[in-house]
Order: C-alpha cells, then structure tokens, then sequence
C-alpha cells in the first residue's frame, strides 16, 4: 500500500496531493477492517496459525491510520 500511495502521489497535480493522501489513507483503513472481519470470521470456521500473523499486520495498519 505505501508503494502504491507513493506512486500515485507523485503523479497528482499538486492541488490534488492532500485529497489524494487523505483518500489513500481513507480507502487502506476500510480495506484493513474489511479484512479483519473476514479473516477472524474464516478463524471461527477453521483456525490457521498463519492468519494470525496477517491480523496482527492488519491491526498495525488500523492503528497506525
């Protein structure tokens, strides 16, 4: 997500750039809690070990946002 948002950032009009980042930053938040929830709704049907890893990294996102 930080090479994407770095990406289309540098391309925006300047004017653009704040609404851009705000956007970005909008769009990864919903996109962590999304998967969030369909992740520990997969853990109640079967757990994994490995998607543990994966909330932890998403609740990172959530938290850093």
């Amino acid at each position: 997500s930080d090479q994407i948002k770095h990406d289309s950032i540098s391309h925006a009009k300047e004017e653009a750039k704040q609404w851009l980042q705000a956007e970005l930053d909008r769009l990864t938040l919903l996109a962590a809690q999304y998967k969030i929830k369909l992740l520990k709704s997969l853990q109640t049907m079967e757990y994994e070990q490995k998607r543990e890893a994966t909330l932890k990294w998403l609740h990172k996102i959530i938290v850093r946002d």
